[in-house]
């Protein structure tokens, strides 16, 4: 069997020293969790600072902030990071 070659890597900083190691696969973890939990997190913020009364978070099916996978814990830390804010009303839509 063969051993995959993979780079973690912040893909808001790539550069061209991957396509020489030509990798298997390259993991966006960084910039993901920058989108999909500081940039929305940060919009909750500024929302409610605005006065949002009813904030709703498109989320996904299994989203557990315990969990071991990247996507869904970093959705459930999100959703958990957003209960905590305490908006008059949160709905959390998670999608199958």
């Amino acid at each position: 069997m063969k051993s995959l070659k993979h780079y973690y890597v912040d893909c808001l900083k790539l550069n061209f020293k991957y396509r020489y190691h030509k990798p298997d696969y390259i993991l966006c973890q960084d910039g993901f969790k920058r989108v999909d939990h500081d940039y929305v997190l940060k919009t909750a913020e500024l929302a409610k600072a605005g006065g949002l009364g009813h904030m709703q978070l498109m989320s996904s099916m299994g989203a557990d902030h315990k969990g071991s996978a990247l996507y869904t814990k970093t959705k459930g830390q999100v959703e958990e990071a957003m209960k905590v804010m305490h908006f008059q009303k949160l709905s959390i839509f998670r999608p199958g």
